[in-house]
């Protein structure tokens, strides 16, 4: 009886642009990583999917296997990098808490937020100067919740005497504007100032003269 000839087992082809040992989790933080990058640079009519896929290191058809199309990977990457902000800055609104920490939180919380989220801030900055249109359902789900919790808080301040008699949307729009401008527009900041205003000394100077100018602004009045 001839010998029976072995058959080597059949291996699972790997799936295109999957790399080895890597979870699903992995793959998609890697494709939004690049997406943020892309769309930064590049805009979202500008963003290519296979751009994106290769910076990934992914199958262009993995993308879609994830986030379906363009408009869906930039509605993904937008809420992952806004929703941190919306969950930290809820934290910092609570009822009859200190003026002053919600001051100091809010204004260290924005400039860490412009300061290490770079191509965020580009990506949101391009966006608000094409119309903003891609940005309205974010905002609406995002960041507007957020905006008026934190008017809430202030009207309810105003009504108790806490802080002045000053319209609480414009309090804020203005907390977030002291803290934006200066990394939005740090080329400009950096011929005004002295050295490198991403440093950490000047970063750290901006942020503790903003919450006191904030603070003095927000000072209750004197009662005669």
């Amino acid at each position: 009886m001839p010998p029976m000839s072995v058959v080597p087992p059949q291996r699972t082809a790997r799936r295109p642009g999957r790399p080895r040992h890597s979870s699903s989790e992995d793959t998609r933080a890697r494709i939004l990583d690049a997406a943020l990058s892309s769309f930064a640079k590049s805009g979202f009519e500008g963003a290519r999917l296979k751009e994106i896929a290769d910076a990934a290191d992914v199958h262009t058809a993995l993308v879609h296997h994830y986030f379906g199309d363009k408009g869906r990977l930039y509605n993904a990457v937008m809420e992952r990098a806004l929703g941190p902000l919306k969950e930290s800055g809820t934290g910092l609104l609570i009822p009859d808490m200190d003026i002053k920490d919600i001051i100091e939180g809010f204004v260290s919380l924005m400039t860490y937020f412009f300061r290490e989220r770079r191509e965020v801030v580009l990506l949101v900055t391009r966006e608000a100067l094409s119309g903003a249109e891609r940005l309205r359902p974010i905002i609406k789900d995002t960041l507007r919740p957020l905006f008026d919790q934190a008017i809430k808080f202030f009207e309810e301040a105003r009504k108790t005497g806490r802080v002045p008699d000053l319209d609480p949307a414009h309090m804020v729009i203005t907390v977030v504007g002291a803290v934006g401008l200066y990394f939005t527009h740090q080329a400009v900041v950096a011929q005004i100032l002295e050295g490198d205003p991403l440093s950490e000394e000047l970063v750290e100077r901006r942020r503790v003269e903003v919450t006191r100018m904030l603070l003095a602004l927000l000072q209750p009045p004197r009662s005669e």
